[in-house]
């Protein structure tokens, strides 16, 4: 964690210093007091270090946080846990920078959709490794052992179209804003039930 916390602190202010374009791996390790293969085993990118960008994991404490939200809504669920991990993969810094820093550097932009993918991807595996014969008569997800109660090729779409929800929603809150997690919470329980309405407005 300090060979990280080191890494991302260079890249930060060589990039504030240099600009981003000036700013290059080598150099970052260089000012880090790390060797370039030790960069490259932290951050896949110079951008990702600048940004602090952490590996996203599905860990305990994420699912802990996140278990009074088992209501039957799997949406709400599934972007409670995407907000978290996606916090959690970030520095404090990164989470709370203004979106204009992104809008002017599309390089920084790019590496944070691919961020964002990775994210998307560690939620799917995790809703994909739940017992789904479980969800549908409890409606709560518990891991399953074994095959039995693995997604069907309906529950797997379902999943599919769960994760990309839960980004949009996350982008509808505009997740990058300096909220507390009690403001999320409230913003991402508003969302859904937005997005409910409109499914099933009329045409």
């Amino acid at each position: 964690m300090r060979t990280w916390d080191a890494i991302h602190a260079a890249a930060s202010e060589l990039a504030r210093k240099n600009g981003i374009k000036q700013t290059t791996a080598e150099l970052i390790a260089e000012r880090a007091g790390v060797s370039p293969r030790t960069f490259f085993n932290y951050f896949s990118a110079k951008e990702d270090a600048i940004i602090g960008l952490r590996t996203p994991m599905m860990s305990e404490e994420v699912l802990e946080s996140v278990r009074e939200r088992e209501d039957g809504n799997l949406l709400a669920y599934a972007a409670h846990i995407l907000m978290r991990v996606l916090r959690d993969s970030l520095s404090h810094h990164s989470w709370t920078l203004d979106g204009e820093v992104f809008r002017e550097h599309p390089e920084l932009r790019q590496r944070m959709k691919i961020h964002m993918l990775r994210c998307e991807h560690e939620l799917q595996d995790f809703l994909l490794a739940m017992d789904w014969g479980v969800y549908e008569s409890t409606g709560r997800l518990v891991r399953r052992e074994g095959e039995e109660g693995a997604p069907d090729e309906h529950q797997t779409e379902r999943v599919r179209a769960t994760v990309l929800m839960a980004a949009a929603v996350l982008r509808h809150i505009r997740f990058g804003a300096e909220l507390s997690t009690a403001e999320l919470d409230s913003a991402i329980g508003d969302t859904v039930t937005l997005f409910a309405h409109i499914v099933k407005e009329a045409r």
